[in-house]
């Protein structure tokens, strides 16, 4: 007990006090075997006390390590839990640079697919009113706003393409035209399909499928934007990406495949139910 004292800690009074019950019990005992006075042995209950004191001991450092194992599984959840948010918080960052690289590349596209229109219809309002001065060539005038009025549908088309992959939907699944939905991302990925490789689709007799427009567009646009990535800048007549479209029993399938000087390279495919 003395060499281990500095271990005892809270428990020193409690050992302290079994080991004067021991040793009263044990001078008792001896004061009656040389019959100074007479009374039962009591070394029996001294060492009981030790037993007891022992276990009260054990069973309440116990009760304490379960109590830290606690605190310490508590505390080591609570870290987890703020490693996974911050692994996620990581994730998001990623994801979202990686989202505003393709908004980026998407933008070019689209500034080059709207400046060309513009330009046309620009030069073409600046010829009719070259004409305006010049009577005699005013019979071209109508095959001049004829090439004007295509230049602002072309426009168009792709403003409405944007709109639909932008607009926020309510949530409900609808019946989809998948061939309206590629056809309104083609004009968006014609500028970085201009230097990589032809497009090219391939729709088979399909039932409409259930899903939202935009959802579905962006699913489209993230598979060719894939698949044009994917092919290095470079002579765009020797590879080719193809859209196709599929009926396979209750199944529409949407594949997009890269062909790269002409061998065959990645095919993603998509699998949707069609509507009953």
């Amino acid at each position: 007990f003395w060499r281990h004292r500095d271990r005892v800690g809270e428990d020193a009074g409690l050992l302290f006090a079994m080991f004067c019950l021991w040793f009263a019990a044990s001078l008792s005992d001896m004061l009656v075997g040389i019959e100074v006075y007479e009374a039962p042995l009591l070394i029996g209950a001294g060492y009981g006390s030790f037993l007891l004191g022992f276990t009260a001991i054990l069973t309440r450092r116990m009760a304490a390590s379960m109590d830290a194992v606690e605190r310490n599984a508590v505390q080591l959840q609570e870290l987890v839990e703020q490693r996974t948010q911050a692994l996620r918080e990581k994730d998001l960052q990623l994801a979202h640079g990686e989202q505003m690289a393709s908004i980026g590349t998407l933008a070019a596209s689209v500034a080059h697919e709207i400046n060309n229109p513009v330009a046309f219809v620009s030069s073409n309002l600046n010829r009719v009113d070259e004409m305006l001065e010049k009577p005699e060539d005013r019979a071209e005038l109508r095959e001049i706003l004829a090439e004007c009025r295509e230049g602002v549908d072309r426009i168009r088309v792709i403003v409405a393409s944007l709109l639909s992959l932008a607009r926020r939907s309510d949530g409900d699944d609808e019946r989809v035209d998948l061939h309206e939905v590629v056809t309104s991302v083609l004009p968006i990925v014609r500028r970085e399909a201009l230097y990589r490789a032809e497009l090219e689709t391939r729709f088979g007799a399909i039932s409409k499928v259930i899903g939202e427009p935009r959802l579905l567009g962006q699913v489209v646009l993230n598979l060719v934007m894939n698949a044009l990535q994917a092919i290095p800048a470079g002579d765009a007549r020797a590879n080719r990406v193809s859209i196709e479209t599929r009926q396979a029993g209750d199944l529409v399938q949407l594949i997009v495949r890269d062909t790269i000087a002409i061998a065959p390279g990645v095919t993603r495919f998509i699998r949707l139910r069609m509507t009953r």
